[in-house]
């Protein structure tokens, strides 16, 4: 009889208490992941950051790769002939 009442209140509370999504991730959260060790005898490790960790690393690797593409790209264009001869 306690399960059918506990179940009960449930139906009538679910239907009326709104759900709510946490929609931004908590930058605080520890996340692991596991990474490759190219030069190592042991293949990968365990790193852990918070959330908030991963972000700035991966802002930084993208910025990296960018302001790489950008050398690229100015370099390539010194070598070409501007006057089309």
């Amino acid at each position: 009889m306690i399960t059918a009442l506990l179940l009960t209140a449930t139906i009538a509370t679910g239907l009326e208490t709104p759900i709510t999504i946490q929609t931004t991730p908590n930058p605080n959260r520890r996340i692991c992941r596991t990474q490759e060790r190219p030069a190592s005898r042991m293949s990968a490790e365990r790193v852990c950051k918070t959330a908030a960790e991963w972000e700035a690393e991966r802002l930084a690797a993208q910025r990296y790769v960018q302001g790489r593409q950008n050398l690229y790209d100015e370099t390539q264009q010194r070598r070409t002939p501007s006057g089309g001869n």
